[in-house]
């Protein structure tokens, strides 16, 4: 009797006269892919030979890496795919990603969202970025451009109400005239640019 089987599973099972070789007629043998392999038919262990008595075959197969699509966005933009066998680690080898700034915020690289880990399926990676509120400075001058009060840094959006003004500054009075202070030009706003505030 010689058998040939694929796992616990007989595939052909007959009788073959002594000193002739056996002969398998079946359907190739497969094997199911896991998520880490895919398998393909190699043939029977041990090698087919004649017959002698009773003998089992099993089938046996070569094995291959499953690879999956492993891409890194900035925003919608791709900046790398990789198609990479299951249990690797992927590296991001392309230039650092970059966040325009904006008038409030400037970005630095923070990392990839979701960690990075070893490919058991497709992965998309985005880049994430850390915000910095930006500064600018708020100075204050004479109308003469004297300097009243050296250029302080705020934060953008800081309200016209959280400047720190210096002293009303004073104008010497002329023979025909005596002056008082009005106010800045321009009008104190939310802190938005690097702004110069004359009195007047």
């Amino acid at each position: 009797t010689i058998t040939f089987v694929n796992g616990s599973e007989t595939l052909q099972s007959s009788a073959v006269a002594f000193g002739e070789t056996p002969a398998y007629s079946g359907q190739v043998p497969t094997k199911a892919a896991t998520q880490a392999y895919t398998y393909s038919f190699k043939g029977w262990s041990p090698e087919i030979a004649v017959v002698a008595g009773n003998a089992t075959y099993k089938a046996v197969f070569d094995s291959a890496l499953v690879r999956y699509y492993v891409q890194f966005l900035n925003g919608e933009n791709v900046l790398q795919a990789d198609s990479l066998g299951y249990g690797i680690l992927p590296t991001y080898n392309a230039t650092t990603p970059t966040k325009a700034a904006t008038q409030a915020y400037t970005y630095t690289f923070k990392g990839w969202s979701p960690e990075i880990s070893v490919v058991a399926s497709n992965a998309t990676y985005k880049a994430v970025f850390d915000s910095v509120l930006n500064k600018f400075t708020v100075t204050f001058v004479d109308e003469d451009g004297a300097i009243l009060k050296a250029a302080t840094a705020y934060d953008y959006g800081t309200s016209a109400e959280n400047i720190v003004l210096p002293a009303d500054p004073t104008k010497p009075s002329t023979d025909s005239q005596t002056f008082t202070f009005a106010g800045w030009t321009p009008a104190l706003s939310a802190v938005t640019e690097n702004v110069v505030y004359k009195a007047t």
